[in-house]
């Protein structure tokens, strides 16, 4: 078989995935930042780059549904075309896994995403994440390139990554980072790229909202952190409802506490736990007894979380140990985007779900990593260093709880406020 053929037979599997997740679980409610995406009107509190959103709405007005019917009856054909958009990224690694290392790599690059059920689930719903791991994925492969084709497609990756979510500037970085590791020159294109985008989207909300910037959402991102310094172990939802309250006026930001770099090596080494450990977005959020915020059919909750919640919670952390042991053996323009955005995810609050964004490109390197050990002979020196670090991150990721989504009870929240606040920017 063709890689191309197996290339689109994995396509054909993630959609399949997806839309039986979407048939089964059939979500009546919007929840979240899928609400603010939704809409037009402007948020209460921040205005963020708006690329996603009129992907959305875009997406939205294909529904049949009356326009006054509620977004969450709307949102069908959204949730379709995210999945389309999943099962793209997808196919794309394949195809790139056989082209960089064979079709044993290709295969073990469909293996690797196709388990994912984490990845299939989210692709349902309607966060930029499933989006963003497309982008990510092909400013990867565009690094590897060289040319005048290569570097409008930089430019062109990179704006629209920034358009969608404002921390794909980390892109920048990373660029700059494979140029001087003497790799093909795509810093250049993709300054012009985010250029462009952060200067479309200040327009943008210039004349929508009356906003002269291109993204506000810094100051809550900000008010996160300092409530994430106070109090270390409340879970999430805790401390974004805290820091929404304290922008609306109504709440009280915590007095600065004199932590000391152990304690903020602490609350990151945390939120690395959170994004690296098990997952904790979809568990504690969506299919937990007591949550069902996104209103699935109970049945089918019932099932998903039966059938496949243990695949779900620690799938992708299997796969982070397996890219950490070969990790000697992947190429720098897959591990620089790949390290420095779960890096960035983590410094301010993180929620596991940020990683899917970088789960297709992780496959990759992963999967052509493997396959060049497999058919060069296994490198023990390499596999016996990887094999190390890969211990380490297991002990880290054991001794080290990942932070909670949600509370099941109010004492664990009311350590941050005890105030109803609006949903994370991000």
């Amino acid at each position: 078989m063709s890689i191309a053929w197996l290339a689109a037979l994995a396509a054909g599997g993630a959609f399949a995935q997806s839309l039986a997740l979407l048939l089964l679980l059939a979500p009546r409610r919007l929840t979240g930042d899928e609400r603010e995406y939704a809409r037009a009107d402007k948020p209460r509190h921040w205005v963020r780059v708006p690329g996603y959103g009129a992907f959305v709405r875009a997406c939205m007005r294909l529904s049949r549904s009356a326009g006054a019917a509620p977004p969450g009856a709307r949102a069908f054909p959204a949730r379709l075309i995210n999945g389309a958009v999943g099962a793209g990224a997808v196919g794309l690694a394949v195809y790139a896994a056989g082209a960089l290392g064979g079709a044993l790599a290709a295969g073990l690059a469909a293996l690797l995403l196709l388990v994912s059920v984490e990845r299939a689930l989210l692709a349902v719903h309607l966060w930029p994440d499933t989006l963003l791991g497309l982008a990510v994925l092909a400013f990867a492969l565009l690094s590897m390139q060289s040319g005048p084709e290569a570097f409008a497609g930089i430019a062109l990756v990179v704006g629209l990554s920034v358009a969608i979510r404002i921390d794909s500037l980390v892109l920048l970085p990373a660029a700059a980072i494979l140029a001087f590791l003497g790799g093909p020159q795509g810093l250049a294109p993709s300054l012009i790229g985010a250029a462009v985008a952060l200067v479309l989207a200040t327009f943008y909300n210039r004349a929508r909202f009356g906003v002269s910037a291109p993204d506000t959402t810094f100051a809550y991102n900000a008010a996160v952190w300092v409530h994430d310094r106070a109090a270390q172990d409340a879970p999430t939802e805790a401390l974004q409802r805290a820091a929404g309250a304290t922008l609306r006026g109504d709440g009280v930001a915590p007095a600065r506490p004199d932590v000391r770099l152990r304690d903020r090596l602490a609350g990151l080494t945390a939120r690395l736990a959170t994004l690296l450990g098990r997952e904790t977005f979809l568990s504690d959020r969506l299919l937990d007894r007591t949550g069902n915020l996104a209103r699935y059919r109970p049945g089918g909750q019932r099932r998903v979380r039966r059938w496949l919640g243990l695949a779900l919670r620690w799938t992708t952390t299997v796969q982070m140990l397996l890219a950490v042991a070969v990790l000697p053996q992947t190429d720098p323009a897959l591990a620089v985007p790949l390290g420095l955005g779960l890096t960035a995810s983590a410094l301010v609050a993180t929620r596991s779900r940020y990683r899917v964004a970088y789960l297709p490109v992780m496959a990759v390197a992963t999967a052509v990593a493997l396959a060049g050990l497999v058919e060069g002979g296994i490198a023990v020196s390499a596999l016996s260093a990887g094999g190390l670090a890969a211990l380490a991150l297991a002990v880290f990721l054991a001794a080290i709880p990942a932070r909670r989504e949600m509370a099941p009870a109010a004492p664990a929240a009311s350590r941050v406020l005890r105030a109803v606040g609006t949903d994370p920017p991000r």
